[in-house]
């Protein structure tokens, strides 16, 4: 599944389906969608009003979302739909929600955000394209599978969740996936998501956030270690981005919460 969203520029883009052409007129904030398997033979022109050509110097760029067909096939099947794209897409998508989620993740991706937060916003965004999209229905019932107990998610039990913790302790330091924690308890990505969510009333990413920034205080209190070294110890590539988090958890920043805490 393949997400554009228009970031700067404007143009037309049409699309032939059978013999004739339909067009959409993108400016920034315009999304189209490509379902899975389909084939698309696109053309751009100026938009209304502009003769110059487009191409590298026209000031047009575009985000980029492609999203693994198994991905969203997972995530339809933890919210208990078929998915069974049929068609090409569109080229007018309006979805305030995706738009957010959407740039949200490509911000995480430049910052170099953890993996648990990037794979939780791609679940994020599958599950609103599938909203969004037409392309999913409702799963038929199964033997004994009530369908209000497939709408509610079980949370985690006590000894879950302290499986999971305990893997994050061990690993603050790493790249953590959401796959690997989901593995730990037998479940999907998604519906791991929402079971971490609902024991602990956070997600997975905002959890390891916290254990990170508690062991970067304790570190601060009471070692000698560099800024850097204790940012590389948590799980931070460098300084800046470590910083700035903590600052957010603490209060200050790491070496005006080291002075505060002096003894």
């Amino acid at each position: 599944m393949l997400l554009v969203v228009q970031d700067t520029g404007r143009y037309r883009i049409e699309s032939r389906q059978g013999l004739r052409w339909a067009g959409a007129d993108y400016a920034p904030g315009s999304m189209g969608l490509t379902l899975p398997g389909s084939r698309s033979l696109l053309r751009w022109r100026p938009a209304a009003g502009d003769d110059r050509v487009l191409d590298a110097a026209s000031g047009v760029s575009t985000l980029q979302v492609h999203l693994s067909a198994a991905l969203v096939a997972e995530t339809a099947r933890s919210l208990g739909r078929r998915w069974a794209p049929s068609g090409d897409g569109t080229l007018e998508l309006s979805a305030p929600g995706v738009l957010a989620t959407a740039r949200a993740l490509a911000e995480a991706s430049r910052t170099g955000a953890p993996r648990l937060a990037a794979e939780a916003l791609a679940e994020a965004l599958a599950a609103q394209l599938l909203a969004a999209v037409p392309s999913s229905a409702p799963a038929g019932p199964r033997a004994g599978d009530h369908p209000s107990r497939r709408r509610r998610t079980q949370p985690l039990d006590a000894a879950q969740v302290a499986r999971v913790v305990d893997h994050l302790q061990a690993h603050l330091a790493e790249p953590v996936g959401l796959q690997e924690c989901a593995a730990l308890v037998g479940s999907s990505r998604a519906h791991f998501l929402r079971a971490f969510s609902a024991a602990t009333g956070t997600t997975p990413h905002r959890y390891l956030v916290q254990m990170r920034l508690d062991r970067a205080a304790r570190l601060l209190r009471t070692t000698d270690a560099t800024v850097l070294d204790i940012a590389v110890a948590c799980g931070y590539s460098g300084t800046s981005h470590f910083a700035e988090a903590f600052a957010r958890q603490h209060g200050a920043p790491p070496s005006r919460y080291r002075a505060a805490h002096l003894r």
